[in-house]
């Protein structure tokens, strides 16, 4: 049968009976829980739907309706037979003695003036103190003093004034022990870490717990993380890291790590790096995550302000430099920055403008040939070709090795528009291998025309392909022109 966990209004499932109850006892829900199947009207609480069900077949009831019995029957009336004896007649005839005379006499009535008679029982009447085995000495009662009963009565003052007193510390004193004693130990400071880089951790654990941070450090030689939190909890903890590229003081770093915490401070013995290979300065996008309850502490297990599972995500910086000393560092590597990625962009611009200078002095020279005389055309088309090859092909070979070199530059650099800028040489290169494959095509059409024959028609069609298609690759030059210097 399926059942479902209602959660927030949501329902949750559908789960097992035997996977709820798993749940149970791993503490996951508890009695109260709201649990539902098909078929119910409404939902009801984990202890009634398999708790209560239980106890149930084991405790029936051995009447279920009282009404049905028949007090008239003779199975259920009383015979005289079942019945317990009568008294014996000495017994039940007896009555309590009376009191002796002499004992009333002992009282004596209290009369309506405002003296009391008070009568002592006579010495004969009363046990003699040897009787008892006891010897008694005769007190002198010269001896004592109205002082000296004030000095007993003081004394008696005292025992119940420092009684109460104790009394007070015991109930202050204890609170405070159980609740001192429940406040985890802060953690030592590691050898290899500074006093300033502990007070800067050590801060952080004197905040309330009941909102979760962490602070962080990089130690000098890069080899370890340090991490503090106000978290007083102690159990495995899971880290991940990855530096944000344009924040941080070296080569991009993802790391996977696993460590423990214990007196407000996590230390981590193992690192998994999945990209780089050593930690750099730098801010990261951090995660840190529990896979299991926390420990708490035998003495704080009244309180249950603290989380024993919690998945803590940030943007923080690990450095082992101040906050201001490592902005003062990121601002003028930007600066650098942003400058090479100017004068990159500068490149562009002179590349694409080379670039639409050249196409247009290729579609000038073959628009040249047709312009020509026909007689001439043969010794005008010579002369392009040698032109091209010396200037125009030795140019587009040693352009795109350029293109390329400039490529694996903007690579190895962090710009924050390096896409666009990667983007821009891969044009060029096309645009470059398009320029020299159309001019060759063109070269071949024109050396397969016999001038003399005058076939105008085949000319044209070379002519008209010549000047569209160089004419779309001046376009797309001027068109990236004007994106790079809007």
């Amino acid at each position: 049968m399926e059942w479902f966990l209602i959660y927030k209004n949501e329902h949750l499932g559908p789960y097992t009976k035997e996977y709820l109850l798993s749940l149970f006892n791993d503490g996951l829900i508890n009695r109260d829980s709201i649990v539902w199947k098909e078929g119910w009207d409404e939902s009801q609480s984990f202890e009634e739907a398999f708790l209560l069900n239980e106890e149930q077949k084991v405790f029936q009831p051995i009447v279920h309706n009282i009404e049905s019995i028949d007090i008239k029957s003779s199975e259920n009336v009383i015979k005289d037979e079942d019945l317990p004896p009568d008294l014996p007649f000495d017994v039940a005839t007896v009555s309590p003695p009376d009191i002796p005379q002499d004992i009333i006499s002992r009282y004596t009535d209290i009369d309506d003036s405002d003296e009391v008679r008070v009568e002592y029982f006579d010495e004969k009447t009363l046990p003699e103190p040897e009787e008892y085995g006891i010897e008694l000495e005769e007190l002198n009662h010269d001896e004592f003093s109205h002082d000296d009963f004030e000095q007993v009565e003081s004394k008696e003052h005292s025992r119940v004034k420092y009684a109460y007193l104790f009394a007070i510390v015991l109930l202050i004193a204890i609170p405070s022990f159980f609740y001192y004693s429940a406040k985890p130990t802060i953690f030592s400071r590691p050898e290899s870490m500074s006093v300033k880089t502990y007070d800067f951790l050590k801060d952080v654990t004197l905040l309330d717990a009941s909102e979760l941070k962490f602070r962080y450090s990089l130690s000098k030689d890069k080899s370890k993380i340090w991490i503090s939190t106000n978290h007083p909890l102690s159990g495995e903890v899971f880290i991940s890291l990855r530096s944000i590229s344009s924040m941080s003081l070296g080569d991009p770093v993802e790391i996977k790590a696993k460590g423990y915490l214990k007196d407000h401070f996590i230390d981590i013995s193992e690192y998994n790096f999945l990209q780089g290979s050593k930690l750099v300065d730098g801010f990261y996008n951090i995660e840190i995550y529990t896979a299991q309850n926390l420990k708490v502490p035998l003495l704080g297990k009244f309180r249950n302000d603290w989380d024993q599972q919690f998945r803590f995500l940030e943007e923080n910086l690990i450095s082992s430099m101040t906050k201001f000393e490592f902005n003062k560092i990121i601002q003028s590597k930007n600066a650098v920055i942003e400058k090479n990625e100017k004068n990159f962009f500068t490149e562009l611009i002179e590349q694409y403008r080379t670039v639409k200078t050249i196409t247009t002095e290729i579609r000038n020279g073959i628009n040249k040939i047709f312009s020509t005389a026909v007689s001439e055309r043969d010794a005008e088309l010579t002369a392009f070709e040698a032109k091209y090859k010396t200037k125009y092909g030795v140019f587009f070979t040693s352009f795109v090795i350029s293109v390329d070199e400039k490529y694996d530059e903007v690579i190895n650099q962090e710009f924050e528009n390096k896409l666009e800028i990667i983007a821009h040489y891969n044009k060029l290169r096309e645009l470059a291998e398009k320029i020299g494959a159309e001019s060759v095509a063109r070269l071949e059409d024109l050396k397969s025309v016999n001038f003399e024959e005058v076939d105008e028609l085949k000319v044209n069609n070379i002519k008209f392909k010549s000047v569209m298609n160089f004419n779309e690759i001046i376009l797309e030059c001027s068109s990236q022109l004007e994106k790079l210097t809007e």
